[in-house]
């Protein structure tokens, strides 16, 4: 026996489930849909027309083929909303038995003391052995790292009165460097001057020995006993140095 239902498209999944159901017909419904699905001849066009054997063959044909793809449709369907049921089925009993594990826990946290009972420990322990060579261990490197920053601290200060006493002879240094070159400059022009104010001299009294105008002026002030034999050497001897 074929049982066809007729429902509303939310249902189909339902429907499918029951024994005995071949096919979920959804509203409306064509004649032709349900002529298929019951496996009748489709009505002709042509009421009174008598059909023809070979159209009532295709017709028959076609209603069969229509039927088995209804029927595929249908238990494709029936299968996918069975897969669907059972994934959730196994969703929610997985939540639950998590739920229920962390339900366990907080219960055996809150009931049971035996997890947070402190430990007492007293002198002598080979735990508390340990910890004291450890404080003592972390002391000493303690104390060896404070008086490695007071050194360090030391050196930094030395460094810094250092580099400030550097900085002073250096400025020290530039300025006393500077005052004996421009000194230097000022006696270079100095010498510079004289050495041309002596030129000078030098050729006025070269061009006068030439001459022998002075030698010959003292001459004739010796001859005329104006000047004594004294003054006349002491005056050629001034000139021969000059």
């Amino acid at each position: 026996m074929k049982l066809v239902v007729v429902s509303s498209l939310k249902d189909v999944s339902q429907y499918l489930t029951v024994p005995g159901v071949a096919s979920v017909l959804t509203s409306p419904i064509r004649e032709g849909q349900l002529l298929r699905v019951l496996g009748l001849p489709s009505k002709p066009k042509h009421f009174n027309a008598a059909p023809r054997p070979h159209q009532e063959k295709a017709l028959q044909k076609r209603g069969r083929v229509a039927g088995s793809v209804q029927g595929f449709f249908n238990y494709l369907m029936a299968l996918v909303s069975t897969l669907y049921k059972r994934a959730a089925f196994l969703l929610l009993l997985s939540l639950f038995l998590a739920f229920a594990f962390y339900a366990l826990l907080i219960g055996y946290f809150l009931l049971s003391s035996s997890w947070g009972a402190p430990m007492t420990l007293s002198r002598g322990h080979e735990l508390v052995n340990k910890v004291e060579k450890e404080l003592t261990e972390l002391r000493v490197a303690l104390s060896k790292t404070d008086q490695e920053l007071t050194e360090n601290a030391m050196d930094k200060l030395r460094s810094e009165r250092d580099l400030h006493d550097a900085e002073l002879l250096v400025k020290y240094s530039l300025g006393t460097v500077e005052k004996e070159i421009k000194a230097s400059v000022r006696k270079r022009k100095t010498l510079a001057g004289n050495v041309k104010r002596m030129a000078k001299v030098r050729d006025v009294l070269d061009g006068q020995l030439t001459s022998g105008g002075m030698s010959d002026a003292l001459e004739d002030l010796y001859k005329k006993r104006l000047i004594d034999k004294k003054t006349f050497t002491a005056s050629a001897l001034g000139l021969v140095e000059a």
